[in-house]
């Protein structure tokens, strides 16, 4: 949880980059598996 209290508080600020946030931590966690 606490590797996604950063992108909560990004979500306040801007859509965008909450938006953008969330892509990024869906690809590390696809990588992760697949390693």
């Amino acid at each position: 949880l606490k590797r996604w209290r950063g992108i909560a508080t990004r979500y306040a600020k801007n859509t965008s980059s909450f938006l953008s946030a969330v892509h990024i931590r869906c690809i590390a966690i696809w990588l992760a598996v697949l390693a």
